[in-house]
């Protein structure tokens, strides 16, 4: 289906108008950020679940306090300790830490481009050819050879391979994306089995073997034409096909088509002829059957659709579907007749068809479910996170409200993260106040041999230290 935000949703799919790689590119901007988002919320709900604990006079264990850690530090304190880091948060750090791998990991695996049915611009920037439908009262042969033979053929081949319908279409260009639809098949040829195979015997001279089906009348006897792969160097002729019509050259009437081919694989083999009546079935080109010389036509299309119902070797039988090859050239040879009678070849400038479009095989950046899953739990990860740390924000404040002191000490007080630790033990010394981070920057860390450890201290520059301790050099943590 299609919907203003230009994407189609099919098999469990997202399937959007765009490249691949840019909607890769954009789903990696879009989880980069939300996951940042997701560890500062994650941050602040960390921070204030341990407040809200002290404040409700909860006796808090110090992994409550770790602030927010990424997944493997996470997975380290929890091995460490056998405590997940601030309590049920720490099961979260490590989902967050999940997400990062499997966004990243599924977008590049699994979002890519498909082609699916569509309706594209039709192109007039190259050849093309429109069919016109406007009756005319010249006669005209359709040609089996040249440009437009080749682009028209081209163009059925193009579209079958895409999965399209076969028939006579409005208009053909050089797309090789083509996938003919209903909007796009004015008609077509249709060659049904009358089932009514005739044998005739081995070695049987092919032209006996095709008056003998016209006195029959199984096939027309008004226009008639046959044709056979003829082997000089062996002396054998094989696969027979006799084209008839129920109308002469000029005799301005429409007609049908019988066509009578040859089963046999060797010439050895009795022959069998099948029989296939052919009709067309398309109303705006009724009128162009009268205008086409059809038995002048037979001559020059013969060996051309015999060579559609046979490969080129001596010993092989028909196609598999030998009625739709047929019909196939038939749909051919309407469309290069109008296309002639229009006066719209190759080497004019062709009329603006009255669609613009065309069938065709567009591609589609898809996203798979699994993307579209994680992206959903993705974001409502996020918002249940920001409601919580919500919950918590307004707990804190109604707990803030009743015991203003206690709770500016703890707020002040409370460590979180790493950086909150670092100045809860500057704190500790009982050397500085609680002011802010600023004034860390002034204090060493320093090894102590007079109490076996290391000691934080308070100094202008590592040369106070070392003339406090001469055998050691302080060494700043950076």
């Amino acid at each position: 289906m299609s919907c203003v935000c230009r994407a189609e949703l099919k098999m469990y799919s997202l399937l959007l108008k765009y490249t691949s790689a840019h909607v890769r590119l954009a789903l990696r901007i879009y989880f980069n950020i939300i996951l940042t988002i997701f560890a500062l919320i994650g941050d602040r709900c960390c921070h204030a679940r341990a407040q809200v604990g002290l404040l409700r006079h909860e006796v808090l264990d110090t992994t409550q306090f770790t602030g927010w850690l990424r997944g493997s530090s996470a997975m380290m304190m929890l091995w460490a300790t056998r405590r997940s880091p601030a309590g049920w948060l720490g099961i979260v750090m490590l989902l967050a830490s999940l997400y990062w791998i499997t966004t990243d990991l599924l977008v590049s695996a699994l979002v890519g481009t498909v082609h699916v049915p569509a309706r594209c611009g039709f192109n007039m920037t190259s050849t093309y050819e429109v069919a016109i439908t406007e009756p005319f009262f010249n006669f005209i042969t359709p040609h089996d050879v040249g440009n437009l033979h080749d682009l028209v053929m081209q163009s059925q081949v193009t579209s079958i391979s895409n999965g399209g319908l076969s028939g006579i279409y409005h208009k053909v260009n050089s797309d090789l994306a083509f996938r003919a639809d209903d909007m796009d098949v004015i008609g077509k040829w249709d060659c049904t089995n009358i089932g009514q195979d005739i044998s005739y015997p081995a070695y049987s001279d092919l032209n006996n073997v095709t008056n003998d089906l016209s006195e029959r009348g199984v096939i027309f006897h008004d226009a008639v034409q046959s044709c056979w792969d003829e082997y000089p160097g062996v002396n054998q002729n094989n696969h027979l096909l006799a084209l008839s019509a129920d109308a002469s050259d000029f005799s301005n009437k429409t007609f049908q088509i019988r066509a009578a081919l040859d089963l046999s694989i060797k010439e050895s083999d009795p022959k069998v002829m099948r029989i296939f009546d052919c009709t067309m079935d398309a109303p705006p080109l009724e009128w162009i059957l009268a205008r086409i010389p059809i038995q002048t036509t037979f001559s020059t299309w013969c060996n051309q659709i015999r060579g559609k119902l046979y490969e080129n070797s001596l010993w092989v039988p028909p196609v598999a579907q030998p009625g739709q090859a047929i019909a196939s050239v038939f749909d051919a040879m309407i469309m290069i007749a109008t296309a002639n009678v229009s006066q719209t070849g190759l080497y004019t400038t062709l009329p603006v068809p009255a669609n613009p479009t065309q069938g065709c095989l567009a591609p589609r950046a898809q996203i798979p479910l699994p993307v579209i899953v994680l992206f959903f739990c993705v974001t409502m990860s996020t918002v249940c996170l920001l409601g919580y740390w919500v919950y918590l924000t307004l707990a804190l404040w109604r707990l803030k409200s009743r015991n203003p002191r206690v709770a500016k000490i703890i707020e002040i007080n409370t460590p979180s993260g790493l950086l909150g630790w670092i100045k809860q033990a500057v704190y500790e010394t009982g050397s500085a106040q609680q002011n802010g981070y600023n004034e860390l920057r002034g204090w060493m860390l320093f090894p102590s041999l007079d109490n076996n450890c290391l000691q934080l201290s308070q100094s202008c520059n590592s040369h106070d230290l070392s003339e406090q301790h001469p055998l050691q050099q302080a060494t700043p943590v950076l």
